[in-house]
């Protein structure tokens, strides 16, 4: 029979009882910071449910997201203060087997940092699918988590691209697309880089940069509404956040950074950026951003088909090559995305006007302007 491991973590001011597990539960009360928690750990033998009968229906948790490839995280949704963390072993018992103390001390022992993490999880809704997601941050935090790694992430990436008139057009493309999504409300701040790679990426709370590499591969407005487009669906349904919420390691570091003195945390900034971007969003993320960021590009009163031509140009490029677009290592590439980009636009978009190309203000604003900038020096790559 498998076994299966449950830690509750429960507010002492919740009104339900503590759950109790037929087979063992141990529980102590944990102070941390100004909350006084309950943990409570059970130890059930059966199928993969909550460990009580108040519990037992699938449909009452509304929260379940995989946490290191055998844990799962339940939010109960009629009190938004009970988390379980059910982590199933290969461990086979017999059904007259019971557990020893020992045994379930070394369970808590194993799972107490994934509590301790854990205190202050929650579910918040996406936006753009309605569903409940794991996540740790509330949104004020996301606008802080911005702010503080935006400055090092531009550092990173060469710094802006010096000139005036080409960072005015892309905010200008940027807001358009942003003030007609689901979350006007983020900071946005559109920001081009020097940085050579085909990449264009997005912070928490609103903070979206594009790669000189990218700007260099589009020819037209239309194509840069809907690569913004695409990163602004991201800041929507937090999906970076979410990220962050399910990698246990960045979580130890941004616990470790909050401790960490100014002249500390240097290094820790730089590598927690590092991290943040590096953050690899989920094909079903992808899609969704396709859809709504072209959405949001039509709706500012660009042509659909610019998040087409985009789309065919990176999986393009990345054709026979060895190194493909940066812009797939963290955006993997849908199946069929291009065709059910373009059944959206025949069923969803046949028949409006004319929408907005802008070729010529692209090339013009953009590529004219890249062309008597510099790029940045090459820096010397590690050898293979």
């Amino acid at each position: 029979m498998t076994k299966l491991t449950t830690v509750a973590i429960r507010s002492l001011s919740s009104t339900p009882p503590r759950a109790r597990s037929a087979t063992a539960s141990a529980a102590t009360n944990a102070p941390i910071g100004n909350t006084n928690a309950a943990i409570t750990v059970h130890t059930t033998e059966g199928p993969g449910r909550c460990p009580s009968t108040r519990y037992t229906s699938p449909q009452r948790c509304a929260c379940s997201q995989p946490l290191q490839n055998s844990c799962r995280l339940i939010l109960d949704d009629r009190t938004q203060n009970g988390v379980f963390i059910i982590c199933q072993s290969k461990l086979q018992l017999q059904p007259s087997q019971k557990l020893g103390i020992n045994n379930m001390a070394g369970k808590i022992k194993h799972l107490f940092t994934c509590v301790l993490l854990l205190l202050f999880a929650g579910c918040a809704t996406n936006p753009l699918t309605g569903k409940s997601e794991l996540m740790f941050f509330p949104e004020s935090q996301d606008l802080e988590l911005g702010r503080k790694y935006a400055p090092e992430l531009e550092k990173q990436m060469a710094g802006r691209i010096p000139d005036e008139a080409l960072q005015s057009y892309i905010t200008q493309v940027g807001l358009s697309v942003a003030k007609v999504s689901q979350s006007p409300q983020w900071e946005y701040e559109f920001i081009a880089v020097q940085d050579p790679m085909i990449n264009a990426f997005a912070l928490p709370g609103g903070k979206i940069f594009m790669t000189r590499g990218m700007l260099e591969k589009l020819s037209s407005e239309s194509q840069l509404a809907a690569i913004l487009g695409h990163e602004v669906a991201h800041v929507v349904a937090r999906d970076t956040t979410a990220a962050m919420s399910r990698d246990i390691g960045l979580q130890l570091l941004l616990t470790a950074a909050a401790s960490q003195t100014s002249a500390q945390g240097a290094g820790t900034l730089a590598q927690l950026t590092g991290q943040i971007i590096g953050l690899s969003y989920s094909r079903a993320d992808e899609r969704q951003a396709d859809l709504a960021g072209m959405d949001y590009a039509v709706k500012a009163g660009y042509n659909p088909y610019g998040m087409v031509e985009t789309m065919e140009m990176l999986a393009k490029l990345s054709e026979g090559s060895e190194r493909p677009p940066e812009f797939f290592s963290t955006h993997p590439n849908p199946e069929n995305r291009v065709g059910y980009l373009t059944s959206t636009i025949e069923r969803k978009y046949y028949g409006l006007p004319d929408r907005r190309v802008g070729r010529e203000d692209y090339q013009r604003i953009v590529l004219d302007t890249l062309k008597r900038i510099p790029p940045p020096p090459k820096q010397n790559q590690p050898s293979q």
